[in-house]
């Protein structure tokens, strides 16, 4: 039987977040786990899509900032660099399956 693909998706450090290795836990005995966040993963030989989360620049916090107070809540969120970077990486490989671990993953 082949295993389906299954992506789990979050901005948290993966290192710090048991929640990701019991859902990986849970579901490799059905699925081809991928991650996709911070590269930082500590579950052997599984593959993790590095989203380049970073601290932002002052620029950066100043206009999405101006998102915000314009009430352009689209741009805010579309326009985030690891929201950009895992829009990407997803389209890249086009899952059928997404574990969403955070609220702010949910649109992606």
């Amino acid at each position: 039987m082949v295993k389906q693909d299954l992506f789990i998706l979050s901005f948290r450090p993966l290192k710090s977040d048991p929640r990701i290795y019991r859902q990986w836990k849970w579901l490799c005995h059905h699925y081809k786990i991928t991650l996709v966040g911070p590269a930082d993963t500590t579950i052997p030989g599984v593959p993790c899509l590095d989203i380049g989360l970073r601290p932002k620049s002052l620029f950066e916090k100043g206009s999405r900032l101006a998102y915000l107070l314009s009430q352009q809540f689209d741009q805010f969120y579309w326009s985030a660099p690891h929201i950009k970077q895992a829009w990407q990486r997803l389209n890249q490989f086009r899952p059928p399956i997404i574990v969403a671990n955070e609220l702010e993953c949910w649109p992606l």
